[in-house]
């Protein structure tokens, strides 16, 4: 295999018809995905989820996703909407609702994409989920996959001569990766995938523009592509680092790579082009949950401190109710019987629970953890941690 630089370009014949069978097989697959109760398109705990705001999103203005949790079947029974994907925030006021787990900037943007098929269809994903959920996923996965094919299938028309090294790779990338396989359910690993396939390919781009000899261009009009490609790799690779956190290690190598290949320029250009989708993760995310960190960065957190209680922490037995009561009462916080106290997630700590006293339905919660002579009491904060959790 190698580049074919110095005789015609060859048609590579048939492979638009392998990639439009290819195409026709994963649109089948997608207008027929329904889950095993036979209510909606959705096949996992992971896409419901992710249905859940986009949903809530459009018929709500809200990331809480209480509401979708409890629509049940016809008959009343399952709940078809439920997802283990999620977490309990705890609000300012102490009252507790129910979140994707899943960082939003994605579902931000699919909302954006959904809300016009509702318009258009005159229905709300809730109530047509079969309808709305498979257009917006012919739009937002099937056709991006389907222009990654015809794009591939053009660069390896244009740079690879061996016809058996042609189709190997051709049908490697059409039937031999879980793109395919994941472009039926709403997911995250497809869009990074198509990010990070972009960003390659805008890298292997810039490269030949540098190692090109017979470029007539000037000086000027090269520098200012260079800089334009190095901008648009950084997009892409910042976007595949927020639709898929672990691919952050990808968007370091972007910078490191441009910076030892080409130059300081353009690994600035790179992490200048990764701003904007840094900048609308955190944005996204404070508006959410009031928090400029993902959901994952809650996990078996403490709140803020609110009071403490006197007594013996070095032993193994559990704070007193009691005691833990009078503590919060000390510091203006009333709640009334009855009271729980249980092993919390986090190891050594302990949730306290007792009725609201301010007018609002329902329980609030409290974290007491151990100090070196007594407890302390942490307003709840970690968002895995809640009754029934998986």
């Amino acid at each position: 295999m190698k580049a074919n630089r110095n005789t015609s370009v060859q048609p590579f014949v048939g492979c638009w018809w392998v990639i439009l069978i290819a195409i026709a097989i994963q649109a089948y697959r997608l207008a027929t995905v329904v889950a095993d109760n036979g209510e909606t398109p959705f096949l996992s705990a992971n896409d419901r989820s992710r249905w859940c705001t986009i949903a809530t999103l459009i018929e709500d203005g809200s990331f809480q996703i209480d509401r979708l949790l409890e629509k049940r079947d016809k008959a009343g029974r399952k709940r078809t909407w439920y997802s283990i994907d999620m977490v309990r925030k705890p609000e300012a006021d102490g009252t507790e609702h129910y979140y994707s787990s899943k960082p939003p900037l994605l579902a931000v943007m699919h909302a954006a994409v959904c809300s016009p098929i509702t318009v258009l269809f005159q229905h709300r994903l809730s109530d047509a989920p079969f309808l709305i959920a498979r257009c917006l996923l012919a739009i937002v996965q099937l056709l991006p996959l389907a222009m990654v094919w015809f794009a591939f299938a053009k660069w390896i028309e244009r740079h690879v001569v061996d016809g058996w090294a042609r189709w190997s790779m051709l049908v490697m990338l059409l039937f031999g990766t879980y793109l395919s396989t994941f472009s039926n359910t709403l997911n995250n690993h497809l869009p990074a995938a198509i990010c990070m396939i972009v960003s390659v390919w805008l890298i292997e781009r810039l490269f030949r523009l540098r190692t090109s000899e017979n470029s007539l261009e000037g000086i000027g009009n090269v520098e200012r592509r260079n800089w334009g490609l190095a901008l648009a790799i950084g997009f892409c690779a910042g976007l595949t680092a927020a639709f898929e956190l672990p691919a952050l290690a990808w968007a370091a190598a972007v910078i490191g790579l441009l910076f030892i290949t080409v130059g300081w320029k353009a690994s600035v250009a790179s992490l200048i082009g990764m701003t904007p989708v840094a900048i609308a993760f955190g944005v996204t995310n404070y508006v959410a949950y009031g928090d400029l960190q993902p959901p994952y960065a809650h996990r078996e957190l403490l709140g803020e401190k609110i009071a403490s209680v006197d007594g013996l922490a070095s032993t193994p037995s559990e704070p007193s109710i009691d005691k833990v009561q009078k503590g919060l009462a000390k510091s203006g916080i009333e709640v009334s019987e009855p009271y729980t106290l249980r092993s919390a997630r986090r190891a050594n700590t302990w949730e306290f629970s007792g009725v609201r006293t301010d007018g609002k339905a329902g329980s609030i919660r409290f974290a007491v953890a151990p100090m070196e002579i007594g407890w302390s009491i942490h307003r709840w904060n970690d968002w895995y941690d809640y009754p029934n959790s998986y």
